[in-house]
């Protein structure tokens, strides 16, 4: 059975369309925009005052014969979409649960974006999940793949790209043109889908596919900065290929600047001793390496000494009142929760790039950051990183002066107050510790066991002995010669206050006789 539709556009120009009940609301808008010499990428359906699935099938609607659907124009404001993939058979063998991953994002991602962010996922990361780099190995005859090619082991042979392809609302999407559709402009515009994923052996080879894919990828940014800034900037970058990865990651580090000296400057010049680091940190030059070496090391506290030296501060002699919020700072904070509580207009797509582009320039600015790592030991190391290191790049600096007994063991980076670690990965788009975790100036970290990891023995050693032996004693500057000054100035502001406490009591009891002289006075007349 098939059912017909009315399609009024903006213009009240009308076109009649007709499928059957299996099809799609997609294919309907489609076909209407298509009669009426309209691009479908930029109009919705709407039926009265709902708008429509597209993804919903004719027959899921239920709308009568002749229903009139109007066109109208799609928000350029990004809305957020829940999209599961699903993954085939031949991926059960990671143990993702229920076989499929899924991701909230914007409804503006292209679909190869889409596949290389569930690729770039820490769980799907570790599980080794593969979308769309996958290759084949066949021999140099023509003609169409069949599983008897990867098991011929003569004549010279290639990788042959292995091609996603995605299954959505009766589609299948497996060409470059539709892995540069957005999710909106296949139908994803709200709520949760799910794709189905599918692979089939192309007659490209996986380098020509990567290159290909690159291009396409060079083309679509080029275009998208030479549009005016009407457009709302997407916030997810391209994610490179594997290879590009290894020589921007090289590139960016061969870049930084070399490391000042510093009285660490003997084990600076010594190798790394630890060989299970990640790969785009093993191919990084002789700057990049001295970044992994730290420049400063403070010995924990010593039981001899006794009080620690910041009790004795002069702040830590004051009264409460001190440390007391005026009124005006209680005002202030009251106003700024008043202002926080107040609607606001939503800001433009012109001042959401202005502000990502403030963003960018500050993070740019920013040539090097200092971390410093607290170990449960006592120790505290610091490493100065040039700007562009990941995670990846601070969790090998770490591993490099751990002590033998917990070098293979697992850890967490958290810095204060924080619930979130510092990931172990090497992705700069979402790693990077200026951008992505706010790293400014001297940075505290704090070193905790893994989830599994047993709870060490009695003086257990987190740092080399030849990083220990360097440490020093955190020297904090004696106010002895100012307590002498403080309790003078104390005395004397008591003093003060004391004093006139009194004259104000003085002049309220001379204000008092006053009045009831006068009173006393008139009662008299």
């Amino acid at each position: 059975m098939a059912t017909s539709f009315v399609v009024i556009s903006t213009d009240l120009r009308r076109a009649t369309v007709k499928f059957p009940d299996g099809g799609y609301m997609f294919d309907v808008l489609e076909d209407a925009c298509t009669k009426l010499k309209l691009d479908a990428e930029s109009y919705q359906l709407k039926h009265a005052t709902k708008r429509i699935n597209l993804a919903d099938r004719i027959s899921m609607l239920r709308l009568p014969q002749g229903a009139k659907l109007e066109l109208v124009l799609k928000s350029k404001t990004p809305t957020a979409v829940t999209v599961a993939l699903r993954l085939p058979p031949s991926e059960a063998g990671l143990n993702i649960p229920g076989n499929r991953v899924t991701a909230k994002v914007r409804n503006d991602t292209s679909l190869w974006k889409l596949l290389r962010y569930f690729e770039e996922a820490d769980d799907a990361k570790q599980k080794g999940l593969n979308l769309t780099a996958r290759g084949v190995p066949r021999t140099s005859h023509t003609g169409t793949a069949t599983a008897a090619d990867s098991a011929v082991g003569s004549g010279s042979g290639q990788i042959y790209w292995e091609i996603p392809v995605l299954k959505f609302a009766g589609r299948e999407l497996s060409s470059f043109s539709d892995f540069q559709k957005t999710l909106s402009q296949v139908g994803i515009d709200t709520g949760s889908h799910q794709i189905l994923l599918d692979f089939r052996v192309s007659e490209l080879t996986l380098q020509e596919a990567m290159e290909a894919m690159r291009t396409q990828l060079d083309a679509t940014d080029a275009d998208a900065t030479s549009k005016t800034s009407g457009t709302l900037p997407r916030t997810e970058a391209a994610v490179p290929t594997p290879e590009s990865t290894s020589t921007t990651r090289t590139s960016e580090l061969a870049a930084a600047p070399s490391q000042p000296a510093s009285p660490l400057a003997e084990y600076r010049n010594t190798a790394p001793t630890n060989t299970t680091a990640s790969p785009a940190v093993t191919t990084c030059t002789s700057e990049s390496v001295s970044d992994l070496h730290p420049v400063q090391v403070w010995s924990p506290p010593k039981a001899s000494a006794g009080m620690p030296a910041a009790t004795l501060l002069r702040w830590n002699n004051e009264s409460e009142s001190v440390f007391a919020p005026s009124i005006a700072q209680m005002k202030a904070h009251q106003r700024q929760l008043e202002e926080a509580g107040r609607n606001k207009r939503l800001k433009s797509d012109k001042e959401i790039e202005e502000e990502k582009s403030e963003r960018e320039a500050r993070a740019a600015a920013i040539s090097r950051v200092g971390v410093r790592i607290r170990f449960p030991d006592g120790y505290t190391v610091m490493w100065s990183f040039a700007n562009g290191a990941t995670g990846s790049t601070l969790y090998t600096a770490v591993r490099n002066v751990l002590a033998p007994g917990v070098q293979d063991q697992a850890f967490r980076l958290v810095p204060p107050m924080s619930r979130d670690s510092i990931q172990d990965s090497a992705d700069s788009d979402r790693h990077d510790l200026v951008r992505n975790y706010g790293m400014r100036g001297g940075m505290v970290v704090n070193f905790l066991r893994g989830a599994d990891v047993p709870a060490p023995g009695a003086g257990q050693a987190y740092v080399k002995p030849e990083v220990a032996a360097l440490a020093h004693d955190i020297v904090i500057p004696q106010a002895a010669a100012e307590d002498e000054d403080e309790d003078g100035e104390a005395k004397q502001r008591a003093a003060a206050a004391a004093q006139a406490a009194q004259d104000a009591k003085r002049a309220n009891k001379t204000e008092a006789m006053n009045k009831m002289s006068k009173f006393l006075r008139l009662a008299k007349k």
